[in-house]
């Protein structure tokens, strides 16, 4: 777009708003080691991630995450998503600028249809675990075919959210009211709500994924 090289057909927020990202991990045996530790560094990033959210930090975060370290890129370039509106571009000197506040969602953006205090962006959601799994169900990315009968158990140890929850209290935050909250249809592009309830008829209920069965007709 900047170098008149290629310019945005869609953007991930497009695909699902408030979607998870960025992650912070650890092996379990590091946190069980340091318990104190793991639960500080959630603080931090905690507070980090509120101080990002707020508009007018913006700049000075798009001056650090700009620099060789990090990004390693023009500061006009990392602040195109960062400042509460964004352009899709084109080949046409059309203005495609979009007002989109929560391109970048570091914690919760006022005004989103589809979050309400107390949730928040960084809350180790079971709901997201579980319609991650589906997808990756999906298009064969893990030797699985069906929604395992234990998914509860394996996402609750990928998604600790003991951790975050004693460190939100630590803060003094609030903690949202549900650990598998439903995905309205109006997040997904495709228009398909998601209840983690039934994560089995979502998966199976897409008519596009790896491995369903093919009809050919032979002459």
């Amino acid at each position: 777009m900047f170098d008149g090289v290629g310019f945005t057909g869609t953007v991930d927020r497009d695909v699902w708003k408030g979607h998870p990202e960025k992650i912070l991990a650890t092996m379990q045996a590091w946190i069980d080691a340091n318990p104190n530790t793991a639960r500080a560094l959630v603080a931090a990033t905690i507070e980090a991630c509120e101080y990002c959210d707020v508009l007018e930090n913006r700049l000075e975060v798009v001056e650090i995450i700009s620099a060789r370290p990090y990004v390693n890129a023009k500061v006009e370039y990392a602040k195109a998503s960062m400042t509460g509106t964004y352009d899709y571009g084109g080949f046409d000197d059309k203005d495609r600028t979009t007002s989109i506040p929560d391109f970048n969602l570091f914690n919760y953006v006022e005004g989103t249809d589809y979050m309400t205090p107390p949730d928040n962006a960084n809350y180790p959601y079971q709901s997201h675990g579980a319609w991650l799994l589906t997808q990756m169900i999906r298009w064969n990315q893990i030797d699985l075919k069906e929604y395992p009968a234990d998914a509860d158990e394996i996402i609750a140890k990928i998604h600790p959210y003991a951790i975050y929850e004693d460190a939100a209290k630590a803060l003094g935050r609030k903690i949202p009211t549900e650990r598998m909250k439903v995905e309205p249809a109006s997040s997904f592009i495709d228009g398909r709500e998601f209840n983690p309830a039934d994560p089995v008829g979502y998966l199976t209920g897409f008519d596009i994924r790896a491995g369903r069965p093919k009809l050919f007709a032979l002459r």
